[in-house]
């Protein structure tokens, strides 16, 4: 009975307060027909004619999708016969669908969690399995596709202390949806744990890690494939990736100290966000730099500042970096991915904010990481570590060891799909 008042009465009432945010917010506002279960002729056809055997992907955002990527693309390779459809929520997961996982199948918005979206969706789709990416634990979806005979599998299992009584409310109309799924692939052994305490089935709770390093390994064999960057053979490059702008005016400052000091140093700096490349070029200016734009050339000269005024491009600058700087973490944004330079074989340095990075940052700090508690502090740790090269590649070989080490969850995971099948 609450699982019907769940579905029939709570869920429309929930998306009726919310829908001019889903209508009008930009990350959210396209494909209102797809997430109504509304197909055009072409794609009803084209669900049609996939393969009789099915397996659905759903991942929330481009982050998500990137993580379910490598075991996309280990189960296409395993299982040829099924057909795979992916679905997201966000635009930016719709966009990274479009450019790196449409030959896998059809990549759509996924349905509101609604009975009438999710059942047009499911009788469209016809899955024989549901794999849901990290706490995307839709009740509708999940209650409709387990009475459709759909298998269900939580992917990348992310389970925070804090959600507990979220999901103990939940649970009290929905019925609990741990209990419903087939399989439960967890990152670690903590969060396995409070699936276990969240009712989940012990046989079917399994650790196998974060397909998130797997991911790295494919932007690592893309750069060397590329090798779109050049510089002189004796200069040497320090990357500022992904600043932000409160960062912007106290890095441009450091990076003139820094070359001042050392002729043979080039300094490449990486936005986060394009919209601040003009902030960037004025800093440089007042600080009278050498300015070399990506748009202009890819050649990067020692004694200049080279601005990556470009998209996608960032883990080929890693690649070519001696030393990484990865920002977000001299400001309140709590860090970016420190990953990337670190599978690159490079040392990386990173400030205090790392708040949405944790498990990262405690996972380099000491092995091939240095978290730098201000600028000036980096700045010194950055002129010793250039003058001791060899202790700079130790760093860096330490932090690939690192990474590598945390790979091959993907695999795990595709065989764990294929024995459920």
């Amino acid at each position: 009975m609450l699982a019907w008042l769940y579905q029939y009465i709570i869920s429309p009432l929930a998306y009726l307060a919310v829908s001019p945010f889903l209508l009008l917010h930009p990350k959210v506002r396209h494909g209102v027909l797809q997430r109504l279960g509304r197909f055009s002729g072409e794609l009803t056809q084209k669900l049609k004619n996939l393969p009789e055997k099915r397996i659905w992907f759903h991942g929330a955002s481009m982050g998500d999708l990137l993580a379910l990527k490598p075991t996309i693309a280990a189960f296409h390779a395993a299982h040829p016969d099924y057909g795979i459809v992916i679905t997201t929520i966000t635009d930016s997961g719709m966009s990274l669908g479009q450019k790196q996982l449409k030959e896998y199948g059809p990549v759509l918005y996924a349905p509101y969690d609604m009975a009438g979206p999710v059942s047009r969706f499911i009788a469209a789709i016809r899955p024989t399995v549901l794999v849901l990416e990290y706490t995307e634990l839709w009740p509708v979806l999940m209650l409709r596709a387990r009475k459709s005979g759909a298998k269900l599998v939580l992917h990348n299992g992310r389970l925070s202390q804090g959600t507990a009584v979220y999901y103990r409310l939940l649970f009290t109309f929905t019925g609990n949806l741990l209990k419903m799924l087939d399989l439960l692939l967890m990152r670690s052994s903590d969060e396995a744990e409070r699936a276990l305490r969240g009712g989940a089935m012990p046989s079917h709770v399994l650790v196998t890690g974060n397909t998130k390093y797997d991911n790295l390994l494919g932007g690592l064999s893309r750069a060397k494939e590329r090798h779109l960057f050049s510089r002189e053979e004796k200069s040497r490059l320090l990357v500022l990736g992904s600043i932000h702008h409160a960062e912007i005016a106290p890095l441009i400052k450091m990076a003139a100290e820094l070359m001042e000091n050392m002729p043979d140093l080039a300094v490449a700096v990486a936005p986060r966000y394009m919209e601040h490349i003009e902030d960037i070029l004025a800093e440089a200016a007042k600080a009278r730099l050498k300015i070399s734009l990506r748009s202009q050339n890819t050649h990067i000269e020692a004694g200049t500042l080279f601005v990556l005024d470009s998209v996608g491009e960032l883990m080929d600058l890693y690649y070519t970096a001696d030393l990484v700087f990865v920002g977000g973490s001299f400001c309140k944004r709590g860090g970016q991915n420190i990953l990337e330079p670190a599978i690159c074989g490079k040392a990386v340095l990173f400030g205090p904010s790392m708040d949405n990075f944790k498990v990262e940052a405690t996972l380099l700090h000491g092995r091939g990481g240095l978290q730098q508690n201000t600028i000036a502090q980096m700045t010194e740790t950055i002129k010793k570590l250039f003058a001791g090269e060899e202790e700079l590649k130790k760093l860096g070989a330490m932090a690939k060891n690192t990474v590598d080490k945390n790979t091959g969850a993907a695999a795990k995971n595709c065989e764990q799909l294929c024995k459920l099948l």
